[in-house]
């Protein structure tokens, strides 16, 4: 069985009013502080990625953008549905994915991403008792995936193996 990796990445900090509505919020000077924070650790520790499912909005699009280093030549796929959505859309947008795509990032908003996170992991440990109780503004969340193809990813289908947060992450 391939090995398949996910992780998801709750939008930076944002800013709290935009002339464009909730979807044009960029991200405030904090989330692009720690957005560059999350950066230099992931780049540190050798993580990366095949393809970057992120929701079309600003503040979303910004984060993706502040961690290109981490891999400069993957796929960015803006999706509108990853915006104001589900955990079960977020789970169909996953297994869209072709069986050749091994690593990806999905960067989106709560409250569906933590609950996507906690439908995904298996119970315990440290980091799933953190998720249980929150996924901050800038929170990355690592998966060890256990299906054959992207088709299969489900409920309780990964282990977490990872949770950083801003506070975290100090320079």
């Amino acid at each position: 069985m391939t090995s398949r990796t996910l992780y998801l990445l709750r939008h930076g900090a944002a800013t709290g009013v935009a002339a464009g509505g909730d979807a044009e919020r960029p991200l405030s000077t904090d989330g692009l502080a720690h957005v560059a924070r999350l950066c230099r650790y992931l780049v540190d520790n050798n993580y990366g990625w095949d393809v970057v499912l992120s929701s079309s909005a600003l503040r979303t699009r910004m984060t993706v953008a502040g961690l290109e280093a981490v891999a400069p030549t993957c796929e960015v796929r803006v999706d509108e549905r990853l915006y104001l959505t589900t955990p079960e859309l977020q789970l169909a947008c996953l297994r869209e994915l072709s069986e050749d795509v091994t690593r990806v990032l999905m960067v989106g908003h709560n409250p569906a991403l933590r609950a996507l996170g906690l439908v995904l992991a298996m119970p315990g440990g440290t980091h799933y008792q953190r998720l249980s109780r929150d996924l901050p503004a800038g929170g990355f969340l690592a998966f060890d995936v256990s299906v054959a193809t992207w088709s299969g990813i489900g409920p309780k289908s990964a282990y977490l193996t990872d949770f950083v947060t801003p506070a975290s992450l100090v320079d």
